[in-house]
């Protein structure tokens, strides 16, 4: 491991406060952060002028900070040079957006794929569509250094191959590094659960001591897990494939209690669109579920899952995201039932906790690792030049 050297990590801490300062609309100068940081202002010009020469930074042409004199040229991100594609799943609608390093999102697009019989080229297909409609309507300044997947299902990474997923069971061992190929843009993987826990640990400091337990129940059913101050994961999942639990007919707990699966039974129920998830949350969120026998034995399933999870991890936090988790009883039932199971003693103290942000934390969480790690490419010490 090649060891950073002091100029590559100023470089670093300073791009991280000119990108901080223009969040919070701060102005950023060579001279206030010679003062800051406590270095010289010949060394400031130096570090700024390479960050500039690299494709990172750009002087602020229109504001200046206000001062007597004659005023100061400020700094800010090129926020044109640093921009990916970010794709991700709701239910079965594909969704690509343009995003900059702030996370603000320029553009998106939204395309559907309905078909329970979409193979692996359907999909790709529908990927290269989406890919190429963004870049063509990109300003003719802007580059787009990757492209994010982040999916559900199983994924190997590193040869960047969608493995499975339950949406479209046909579509097995669909290779993405076409993209890349195609579009001379790297694509990189990221499974939709790491994403999510990681901005959601990120937010949330006091976890990052804690042994986490993250479930999503919504179109499909997964886990990741967090301990050691790190996401437990391997190339092909992360704490395990929790949907595939079977219980006492075989069926698995994603065939039982999926929104997949209970789709058919909820759309007589309840009034309103369940075709996504988020769509789902709405029409979930006041739902009696006395009236509703699929969720009563959802909350007794959910509860012997659960304990029999605590037996094995001893999580200090279990965190629940997807549409089902709005409804506050359903989520209650849930909680009492697991004390119900756990003897008293363990003397477990348990936190319980609802991500209401998932999809926010998902396009946050794989794009955060993805710039960090180009800022940190491109502030070395050869202060290589941004793609375009």
């Amino acid at each position: 491991m090649v060891k950073t050297s002091l100029s590559s990590e100023r470089r670093q801490h300073l791009f991280r406060q000119i990108l901080s300062g223009y969040k919070n609309q701060e102005i950023a100068t060579r001279k206030g952060l010679a003062i800051r940081n406590n270095l010289r202002p010949a060394t400031v010009t130096q570090l700024i002028g390479e960050m500039i020469q690299s494709g990172l930074i750009i002087d602020d042409t229109i504001n200046h900070q206000p001062g007597p004199g004659r005023p100061e040229v400020g700094i800010i991100p090129n926020l044109r040079q640093l921009t990916a594609i970010f794709i991700c799943i709701d239910a079965r609608n594909i969704i690509a957006s343009l995003v900059d390093i702030r996370g603000i999102v320029l553009s998106s697009l939204n395309q559907p794929v309905l078909d329970d019989n979409a193979d692996s080229e359907v999909l790709l297909t529908c990927l290269r569509n989406l890919i190429s409609q963004l870049l063509n309507n990109c300003l003719s300044d802007t580059w787009v250094q990757g492209i994010i997947i982040s999916l559900p299902g199983v994924i190997d990474a590193k040869l960047s191959h969608w493995l499975y997923t339950n949406r479209w069971p046909k579509a097995r061992h669909t290779d993405l590094s076409l993209l890349e190929a195609e579009f001379a843009i790297p694509v990189c993987l990221v499974k939709n659960l790491q994403a999510e826990l990681n901005a959601f640990i990120l937010e949330n400091h006091d976890l990052a001591t804690k042994r986490v337990l993250y479930v999503h129940w919504g179109e499909g059913i997964g886990a990741a897990s967090y301990s050691k101050q790190q996401i437990n994961a391997n190339q092909q999942g992360l704490f395990g494939e929790l949907g595939q639990l079977t219980q006492g007919d075989d069926r698995t707990i994603e065939q039982m209690l999926s929104l997949s699966a209970l789709r058919g039974i909820l759309n007589e129920a309840l009034p309103g669109e369940l075709s996504n998830e988020r769509a789902a949350a709405k029409a979930l969120k006041d739902a009696d579920i006395t009236a509703l026998p699929c969720l009563n034995n959802a909350v007794s399933i959910w509860s012997r899952v659960l304990a029999n999870i605590y037996f094995i991890l001893f999580p200090d936090v279990i965190i629940f995201s997807g549409p089902f988790t709005h409804n506050d009883a359903l989520f209650n039932g849930i909680i009492d039932g697991f004390n119900q199971r756990v003897p008293d003693y363990f003397e477990q103290n348990v936190i319980f906790t609802i991500n209401h942000k998932s999809f926010t934390n998902e396009m946050n969480g794989a794009l955060s690792p993805f710039f960090e790690k180009l800022v940190t490419q491109y502030c070395q010490d050869d202060c290589a030049v941004l793609r375009g």
